[in-house]
């Protein structure tokens, strides 16, 4: 017999065998065992629980979630207003600095010899304004008793007005000068945290350059897209739900501010929320704005009465029969810190065992 012809013999028996066994299964007989699928019985009742409490049945808020980012109420920018070289920065990224504190040194010896030569220059004008008062009054006086001229007059009053006007040009720019001079100097303007350093000793400042970012933590707040359809949901002032992700907080802001223009990439509105004050909060933190838009009816169990094994999750019931067993449930996520909702497998009302 060639090898295909035993091949087909061999498929045709193993196909008359399956289907033999096929048959043995139904009438209710495979080898040492009995299977009968009309006859199959539930599980095995199990131990009465301890305690007994009943799945609910009641209204659920619906939550709108609006994702967004903590940051800084009060966000100030250390810039610089004259140009010179970094001598010192006196803080790093975290340091606590109070109103006044010296943070950044520039050199300032160009800006010293200014303020030398305008206070030399004040000096020079502060004498010749004295000069020119003194002659101004000495020509008043001989004009009393007829020995100087009206030209006389009209010459020393003009001198004294000249130099009047290059005294007050003198003491302008002598201020100025000083005020450079303040500027060497960088101080915080408020209190707060240092949040970046963003120039190192020797970097070249000038005017507009930032140099450290401060952000005060006890004014935090959370920005948030806030999608069109739900804007008129929000007003100035309302409390809402706030959800901080990475510090499992739940908390409750003010909404300080509404952006009155949508984007119109993302048709969202800028949304701003003050936050209370709360311990290892951040700027740049992940966030979500909760906003309550209705109610839904949902199966409520207590969280411990829930048994979950691998991608299972099971629920120990009372059935009709009085028998308790595990029912097999799908779930959903906490309603409060002690209760799950059940999405399907419980339909309210249900005497449930707790574990």
């Amino acid at each position: 017999m060639s090898l295909a012809k035993l091949r087909s013999v061999l498929c045709l028996l193993f196909g008359a065998g399956i289907f033999v066994l096929l048959i043995l299964a139904i009438n209710g007989t495979f080898s040492a065992g009995i299977i009968e699928p009309a006859r199959l019985s539930l599980p095995p009742p199990l131990q009465d629980p301890e305690l007994t409490v009943f799945a609910s049945r009641e209204q659920i808020a619906i939550w709108y979630e609006a994702v967004g980012t903590v940051q800084s109420e009060t966000r100030v920018n250390i810039a610089s207003q004259v140009t010179g070289v970094v001598l010192e920065i006196r803080v790093v990224s975290g340091d606590t600095v109070h109103t006044g504190e010296v943070l950044i040194r520039l050199e300032d010896r160009e800006l010293q010899s200014r303020r030398i030569q305008a206070l030399e220059a004040k000096n020079a004008a502060v004498a010749a304004l004295k000069q020119a008062e003194t002659e101004y009054a000495r020509i008043l006086t001989l004009a009393e008793n007829r020995r100087a001229s009206q030209r006389d007059q009209d010459a020393a009053l003009s001198s004294f007005q000249q130099a009047e006007a290059g005294m007050k040009r003198a003491a302008e720019m002598a201020e100025e000068a000083e005020v450079a001079l303040g500027h060497a100097t960088l101080r915080a303007s408020s209190e707060g945290i240092v949040d970046r350093r963003l120039a190192e000793p020797g970097d070249l400042a000038y005017p507009g350059k930032v140099l450290l970012l401060l952000h005060n933590p006890e004014k935090l707040r959370l920005e948030a897209n806030v999608r069109e359809g739900m804007i008129g949901q929000l007003s100035y002032r309302d409390s809402v739900g706030v959800t901080i992700t990475a510090r499992q907080a739940d908390l409750t802001g003010v909404v300080a501010e509404i952006i009155p223009s949508a984007d119109p990439i993302s048709r969202s509105f800028s949304v701003k929320v003050d936050l209370p004050p709360h311990a290892g909060l951040f700027p740049g933190m992940f966030g979500k704005l909760r906003l309550q838009i209705g109610w839904r009816e949902a199966v409520l169990v207590p969280a411990q009465a829930v048994r979950t094994v691998g991608q299972l999750n099971t629920v120990l019931v009372r059935e009709t029969d009085g028998a308790w067993r595990r029912r097999f449930v799908s779930v959903g996520g906490m309603v409060d810190e002690e209760r799950l909702e059940i999405l399907s497998g419980l339909d309210g009302g249900e005497p449930i065992g707790l574990r």
